[in-house]
């Protein structure tokens, strides 16, 4: 019998314990996880490596989430890749910046865990 194929996540936050959370909640859904604790991090392994979704905060240090999703939209690599956003910032302005540069999603920190699941069967099924 073959190995399921899984889907490929990258998760983006400078925050170790979200990032691991997060982390075994993708893996229980059945996601392949990678992790990078800066958006820096994250394009290098880009680079190299292919994702079907990118979680990214927005706050960080060196190089915020909004740049990173502007880098990642404008690069003819990795723009199909959808990417959700999740922060603590809970300001319209934010959720509509993150939507004008391309996320499929923004979720507001400390978040629900139903809400990630929801994100995730649409990533995996389409739906």
């Amino acid at each position: 019998m073959g190995k399921q194929i899984k889907n490929k996540c990258l998760i983006v936050d400078d925050e170790h314990y979200f990032t691991m959370y997060l982390k075994i909640l993708l893996e229980k859904s059945g996601f392949e996880v990678t992790d990078c604790l800066s958006a820096k991090e994250a394009l290098e392994v880009l680079k190299y490596k292919s994702f079907d979704l990118i979680i990214s905060d927005i706050q960080m240090p060196e190089m915020d989430g909004f740049d990173l999703l502007s880098e990642i939209k404008n690069n003819e690599k990795t723009k199909q890749i959808p990417v959700l956003i999740v922060s603590n910032m809970d300001d319209c302005k934010y959720t509509e910046r993150a939507f004008k540069l391309g996320a499929i999603g923004y979720i507001k920190k400390p978040f629900l865990k139903h809400h990630v699941i929801r994100i995730l069967d649409i990533v995996k099924n389409g739906n």
